[in-house]
């Protein structure tokens, strides 16, 4: 198997991607309700691409949204999902 083939998308891929992205958000929703005010809370996991911080006082801290980052944990995902369908094959295979 190619690099190419292993990385076509296909519905289980694209499927088990999606399923992986958004447990791994929804995961870190608890995280960013529970915890002191001053840490800043952030979604995507392991590549934080939204961060929101709260600040007590008079100065406001904006969200923060990396682009790079949310590109990042979207291939990584995929690489896994990819990763994940090529060893249940291999295992469809042998059996």
């Amino acid at each position: 198997m190619t690099l190419k083939q292993f990385l076509k998308p296909d519905w289980r891929k694209i499927v088990i991607f999606i399923l992986l992205f958004l447990i791994m958000c929804i995961f870190n929703i608890p995280f960013m309700l529970l915890g002191p005010l001053d840490v800043p809370r952030r979604i995507g996991f392991p590549f934080p691409f939204y961060m929101l911080e709260f600040r007590r006082g008079p100065r406001y801290s904006p969200a923060k949204f990396s682009f790079f980052s949310l590109i990042l944990d979207i291939g990584l995902w995929y690489f896994i999902s990819c990763f994940i369908i090529w060893i249940y094959d291999r295992l469809k295979k042998k059996s």
